[in-house]
């Protein structure tokens, strides 16, 4: 809001009945121009200028300061120091995913092969929204993009995997599911960023929330926090170290950067890689320094007191009559040489005080600077504040930024009247308005966005057993069986073939993960013996005829032998062949003789009386 309070002092009397000060007006705070107080005129710009690019220049005769336009607050004009971005985008940077691969025996876990830093083949874009305040800090309000999916590691698995690796003459089997392990933030390689002309393969992931405040609880101990000042649109000034387990909070980054900035190096590629270089494990901190200007502007009513004696020809009479600002600058000419010459006593005084405050001040004697004197020279002298920074001028911190830029024209000073003051006058001078424009300045330290350069492996490890190799005899024998049609056996099975090596197989083989052999069939070698049998090659062996406890007769039934291999019968009886592995077994089928009719004759032929029905099983006597 505009403050404008102005008040009026008449002449402030002494015990002693001069009048030897004047309380000047005085004014609140508020906007201003330059500053026009040396020995003549001077036209001056506006003292707080607009540079078009988000800044402002604030300037006086002493000293000028460049400050974000953001944060001036006019009081003059009715704003304050604004909280609103002043330009905004987006920051990408690509992480190309990197996995280590590693393989090793289920026995021993020794390593046969290890191919690291490989494509995993999880590419990541990662944006990173900022908004701009000011002339240049972005603060990065969280990112996206970066986040690892499952199909990632999937894939991953998928590119990495050998299902079987050769190595010293042996082959090993892949055997149950691959282990990942995970350090840190994982493998991957992130492109580059650059800070001024430092360039490292930076990330703001996990560091930056998206209200755009660091997360510092994110931050790991062990590692470097490299505090870095931005001081423009892609310029960087000091750089500050310190322990990155240490820095907790924006109050702790600011802490550590106040305390190693008298010490601190320009944030330069050269610096940082004689400082070791930033490494993985550590982060970058970045902050900027905000300065906060409160504008003020007074134009205080100032009205000039000159206390002279009527002699001396500064009036026409005793009582002041005639009096002028000329006339008295006349006499100050006369006696300025020797001023105890002059015949009034004040007029003595008078001399020898301006010539004293040229002499303080360094200024000629001129018309102008007389009515400098007179207008607030005097007044200063007795204290009044507006006066004294109106004859003090333009002034500066000690950082040589304007804090008074004054514009008055002291042509402009003039005599009003004159007034009796006991046995001498008062000049009393015109209302006199400079202006008065003030700058208060706020320094702050404040955190931007932060960064780390990533650390951590990702490693995915395949098992294998290693193939073995080994003999197996397979055996087999060949019996012969005798039964019936309806299976009732006839004599007791006969073993043509006793149990013999039928073939050697060599097989390949390693044992899974849940401790399974697993056979590798492509590998199996059969290697038969080649051992023959033949079960008709005797009488014994291939009986015709066969008679049972009962004395009936069986005759060997044609076409109804069988052979059946391990209990499974062939499309073909066999014999004879190669035994296989096994029990081969033959099988002879027999049937029952049938009924015949028997007729008895004498020696000549003729038949015997009666007949007798038998069984051809059953012998005849």
């Amino acid at each position: 809001m505009f403050i404008n309070k102005k008040e009026k002092f008449s002449i402030r009397k002494f015990k002693d009945g001069r009048s030897d000060s004047v309380k000047i007006g005085t004014v609140a705070l508020i906007v201003g121009a330059a500053l026009a107080m040396a020995g003549q005129t001077q036209t001056v710009e506006a003292a707080v200028k607009d540079n078009g690019d988000n800044t402002s220049t604030i300037s006086n005769d002493k000293g000028s300061i460049t400050v974000d336009t953001a944060n001036i607050t006019n009081e003059v004009e009715g704003t304050t120091a604004s909280t609103d971005p002043t330009d905004n985008g987006t920051n990408t940077i690509t992480k190309t995913g990197k996995v280590d691969y590693k393989y090793v025996t289920a026995e021993g876990n020794t390593v046969l092969e290890e191919n690291k830093n490989q494509d995993s083949g999880a590419d990541k874009t990662i944006e990173t929204p900022y908004d701009v305040y000011g002339k240049s800090g972005e603060v990065f309000k969280g990112t996206t993009g970066g986040d690892a999916e499952a199909s990632d590691l999937d894939n991953a698995k998928e590119t990495g995997k050998k299902e079987t690796i050769e190595k010293d003459g042996k082959t090993y089997h892949l055997i149950g599911e691959p282990k990942v392990e995970t350090t840190g933030d994982g493998a991957g390689v992130y492109s580059d960023t650059t800070l001024g002309d430092v360039t490292a393969k930076l990330t703001p992931e996990g560091l930056n929330n998206a209200e755009g405040k660091i997360t510092y609880d994110t931050v790991k101990a062990g590692g470097k926090a490299w505090i870095v000042e931005q001081t423009g649109k892609g310029t960087y000034g000091k750089y500050v170290q310190a322990d990155s387990g240490t820095i907790t909070s924006d109050a702790k980054m600011v802490e550590a950067f106040k305390a190693g900035e008298a010490a601190a190096k320009n944030f330069t590629s050269a610096n940082v890689t004689t400082d070791g270089g930033i490494k993985e494990g550590d982060y970058v901190f970045v902050l900027e320094k905000n300065t906060y200007v409160t504008v003020s502007n007074a134009t205080p009513e100032i009205t000039g007191v000159v206390p002279l004696s009527p002699k001396d020809n500064i009036a026409d009479d005793e009582e002041g009559s005639g009096a002028s600002i000329d006339r008295t600058y006349a006499m100050v000419q006369k006696f300025k040489a020797a001023p105890d010459t002059a015949t009034g006593e004040a007029n003595r005084t008078f001399v020898k005080n301006y010539l004293a405050y040229l002499q303080e001040k360094g200024l000629e004697d001129n018309t102008l600077n007389f009515k400098r004197y007179i207008s607030v020279g005097i007044a200063a002298k007795g204290g009044e504040k507006n006066a004294i920074k109106v004859d003090t001028g333009d002034q500066v911190d000690d950082k040589g930024r304007p804090t008074t830029d004054v514009t008055a024209n002291f042509n402009d000073v003039y005599e009003n009247n004159s007034s009796k003051f006991g046995d001498d006058i008062n000049l009393n001078l015109g209302s006199f308005n400079p202006e008065i424009e003030e700058y208060s300045y706020r320094d702050e330290i404040t955190p931007l966005r932060a960064y780390r350069l990533a650390s951590g492996t990702t490693t995915i490890t395949y098992t294998y057993a290693e193939e073995k190799t080994r003999e197996i005899e397979k055996k087999g024998s060949v019996v012969v069986n005798y039964q019936t049609e309806d299976g009732t056996e006839l004599k007791v099975p006969y073993t043509d073939t006793p149990e013999t090596v039928a073939e050697v197989v060599t097989e390949h083989y390693y044992v899974d993960a849940d401790g399974q052999e697993v056979v590798v069939e492509d590998k199996t070698v059969r290697t038969p013996k080649n051992v023959a049998y033949n079960t008709k090659k005797s009488a014994d062996e291939k009986p015709q005829k066969l008679t049972d406890a009962q004395g009936n007769v069986y005759y060997l039934k044609a076409d109804a032998t069988k052979t059946a291999v391990n209990n499974e019968e062939k499309d073909a009886p066999a014999e004879e062949g190669t035994v296989v592995e096994g029990v081969t077994k033959v099988t002879y089928v027999y049937e029952k003789a049938g009924s015949v009719i028997v007729n008895y004759k004498i020696k000549d032929g003729d038949a015997l009386t009666g007949t007798v029905v038998g069984d051809e099983s059953k012998t005849v006597a």
